[in-house]
């Protein structure tokens, strides 16, 4: 046997190894992925939105323009990603068949590019409504607390705290 016959195999068994040790899918886990206590959560989101707004010093008038913002934005992202869910379960169960049929797999794949386009844009979409609604200076603000709170997130999940 030659040495490349020898180190393919070796790799190959290696590889074996690696995938019947990994679990490939896990599933989420066992309280599912959203927040342990979601009346709790609601009340800390709640109360940070009072708080940005209380330091973005809005009127009235904005504040009612940006809880409809809000709310028409959570409608249509919950469209979205229904449309994106239903394009990667019809990927999925095409990729599963027996026989692909990689012209149907293209088209599931182009029409999830396309959803991830429509979310990407209607994201942009709502960021501009937001500064239409906010003064430059209250957008500055804005664009700082949100920046800062994604930090602190991001650090908290870092490092497994809450």
């Amino acid at each position: 046997m030659t040495r490349h016959a020898r180190s393919l195999i070796g790799l190959m068994a290696l590889f074996g190894l690696i995938l019947t040790a990994v679990p490939i899918y896990a599933g989420p886990p066992e309280g599912g992925f959203g927040p342990k206590d979601p009346e709790a959560f609601r009340q800390r989101m709640e109360a940070r939105k009072k708080a940005i707004h209380t330091q973005l010093n809005l009127t009235e008038d904005q504040e009612a323009r940006l809880e409809a913002n809000r709310s028409e934005h959570r409608q249509e992202v919950r469209k979205l990603r229904e449309k994106m869910r239903a394009a990667r379960e019809a990927f999925k169960g095409e990729l599963e068949k027996e026989a692909l049929d990689m012209e149907k797999i293209t088209q599931l794949h182009n029409e999830q590019k396309t959803v991830q386009g429509q979310i990407a844009d209607h994201r942009l979409e709502k960021i501009l409504q937001v500064r239409e609604i906010l003064t430059p200076e209250q957008f500055k603000t804005f664009i700082e607390l949100t920046g800062k709170h994604r930090r602190d997130k991001h650090r908290a999940h870092r490092w497994g705290k809450d």
